[in-house]
């Protein structure tokens, strides 16, 4: 059998097991369990709400925490991703967006962000990488990925500077301790299929209007149309539709930091 398969099928059968066990978990046991994971901030729900609404709290906590750590070390993956796809799915060139928007910046230090690198990502990111520096030699050009797993970091190429990190948490991403994204550094954000999966996307497009400088550009798809452009930001164009791919996916957002 596949590998992947296997694995596959002994995460399926532990989540099942720990189902039954949480159906099993009733009384004093559940009070042990919350007050030693959970610790101070179980009890401090318990003084503000119920104790049905505390333990909910406190369950649907461990779970987001539980499946934050396991994004960062999941197979997860985007096969296949270009520069081709890429544009087809923006409806729009990317490569020739992010260098007109270079030359209308005039920076002699143009950085590109791609948030929700994976696997197969990388090659899109690698392909932007080699062509702003050779055909922007006089400048200073690097590109980012963000990705929320460690796995992708293994294949991630030389000419692009990998961090694990979700989208709502820009600017505390760290290396050796210094935060990677400073406010006012970046100049070009773009995200194929990695903003629209952000826990909120409200606080994410924050997180981008803080780390973009002046006039920097963000494009991205989303599962559902933003009717007010958000807060510091304007419209490059207004909000266009690509029937071609998945529906669920199909508004393409195209913004500008004020």
């Amino acid at each position: 059998m596949n590998p992947i398969a296997k694995r596959l099928i002994r995460t399926l059968r532990v989540h099942r097991n720990n189902k039954k066990d949480a159906l099993l978990q009733r009384g004093p046991y559940l009070d042990d369990h919350y007050s030693t994971v959970q610790g101070s901030a179980m009890r401090n729900s318990r003084e503000r709400f119920s104790e049905k609404k505390a333990r909910t709290r406190s369950r649907i906590a461990m779970q987001v925490k539980g499946a934050r750590s396991k994004d960062r070390t999941a197979n997860w993956y985007y096969t296949g991703s270009s520069l081709t796809e890429a544009s087809s799915l923006f409806k729009v060139n990317l490569l020739s967006e992010i260098k007109s928007h270079l030359v209308k910046s005039k920076s002699k230090n143009y950085s590109v962000l791609d948030i929700g690198t994976g696997w197969g990502q990388s090659e899109l990111s690698s392909e932007i990488a080699f062509s702003l520096k050779k055909s922007f030699k006089g400048i200073k050009t690097k590109v980012f990925g963000l990705s929320v797993t460690r796995r992708a970091e293994s294949v991630a190429p030389k000419d692009v500077s990998l961090h694990v990190g979700h989208a709502e948490n820009l600017t505390r991403v760290f290396k050796n301790g210094k935060p990677v994204f400073r406010p006012n550094t970046v100049d070009f954000i773009y995200s194929s299929w990695g903003l629209l999966h952000s826990a909120d996307i409200d606080i994410a497009l924050n997180e981008c209007r803080k780390i973009l400088k002046k006039g920097g550009r963000v494009i991205f798809n989303s599962e559902e149309e933003i009717p007010i452009v958000p807060q510091g930001f304007k419209l490059v164009r207004p909000t266009t539709i690509n029937r071609s791919y998945m529906p669920p996916y199909k508004y393409i957002h195209y913004f500008e930091k004020k």
